[in-house]
């Protein structure tokens, strides 16, 4: 079963689940201590599968706040126990962050902030860092400031034709405007923040995602609540100047958006959907949806599959829903991972082949 649907309209109802997919829990609420949890990504290297997220003790983004993972050796049926990635030190918290495999080289990045535990939107000294890991000892070695301006990476990193590296993500420095982060040459130890203009000032928490379209970068930015609708921007000079933002016509919840390709070339947009209605009237963030495209148009995507949809239990501490995904293509699979309530992380399996 697929579905063509009308742009603008994107409901659970007409959506199936891919055949085979299956769930795999990685980290549970109250572990270590800590019962909040956000912004988990995932890598495959050296053959050992690593989940990373962010832990915080009370909230989101507090004072203790640690970037950490867990490491699967085979293939993503068990986990570790969480070791930490980047650990808060009394002065900074750390937040969550993204993992690039370059060669034999995986990075880990994710900001820093001084976190100021009651108001989570109030970061100040923000800083994007880099940390390497070393598949003998399981450790992380802390590299240091790679962007000193504020920047927030939530996509996995880009390597561009023209070599460089480039990660989608967040402008933090006050007006969360949408941004990438551009490593010239892909020297992954000095990063660059280009801000996405909004001359119309299109309102927009502005968590981003990059899609590599050959002779052009196409960002797709958060909606708004009050809209419901993706917003676009493109750039033709890897990713140096954008164009204003715009909305397309692609509905979507008020949640970060995660834009792959898949090996066969097709795009993928992971997202939360409502019913339809738009503006959206239930925000509760309870489906969350794989949509594909492969037409000239890459802000359009043709066909969707559910990947959650409902809870089978409630939120313990926070409010119930699925969100913040990210992907990778891997072995003739789609791992999706993605935050349980904001407490737990969960990782759902897709035959590529059932897409």
């Amino acid at each position: 079963m697929s579905y063509e649907p009308d742009k603008r309209v994107c409901a659970p109802a007409v959506l199936p689940f891919p055949k085979g997919i299956r769930y795999q829990a990685i980290s549970r609420c109250d572990e270590d201590g800590y019962r909040f949890s956000l912004g988990a990504s995932i890598v495959y290297f050296h053959g050992i599968w690593i989940a990373a997220y962010l832990q915080s003790a009370i909230s989101e983004n507090d004072e203790r706040s640690r970037f950490v993972c867990k490491y699967s050796f085979d293939h993503c049926q068990t986990w570790s126990a969480a070791c930490v990635i980047a650990e808060a030190d009394g002065i900074y918290g750390r937040s969550h962050g993204v993992l690039y495999k370059d060669g034999d080289t995986l990075y880990a990045f994710c900001p820093r902030a001084k976190f100021n535990g009651t108001d989570k939107f109030t970061n100040h000294d923000f800083a994007m860092e880099a940390y390497t890991f070393s598949a003998a000892t399981l450790e992380w070695i802390p590299r240091g400031i790679v962007l000193e301006d504020g920047f927030w990476p939530l996509c996995e990193p880009i390597r561009l034709k023209n070599g460089d590296v480039l990660i989608a993500g967040l402008e933090c420095k006050g007006t969360h405007q949408p941004a990438v982060a551009i490593a010239q040459g892909g020297d992954c130890m000095h990063f660059e923040m280009v801000q996405l203009p909004n001359p119309e000032g299109l309102r927009t928490w502005g968590e981003t995602t990059v899609l590599d379209c050959g002779e052009e970068l196409v960002a797709l930015v958060r909606p708004h609540p009050t809209v419901g609708l993706v917003l676009v921007s493109r750039s033709y000079d890897f990713g140096r100047s954008w164009t204003p933002l715009s909305y397309t016509e692609q509905a979507a919840m008020d949640s970060k958006l995660y834009a792959g390709r898949l090996r066969d070339g097709r795009r993928y947009l992971v997202c939360n959907i409502g019913t339809g209605e738009l503006p959206p009237v239930d925000r509760s963030r309870r489906t969350m949806s794989i949509l594909l495209g492969e037409g000239e148009d890459p802000t359009r995507f043709d066909r969707g599959y559910l990947i959650r949809h409902g809870f089978d239990v409630s939120a313990k501490y926070f409010k119930s829903q699925w969100a913040y995904p990210y992907a990778v293509d891997e072995g003739g699979n789609l791992y999706v991972i993605y935050t349980k309530h904001k407490e737990e992380t969960e990782l759902a399996i897709i035959p590529l082949d059932s897409l």
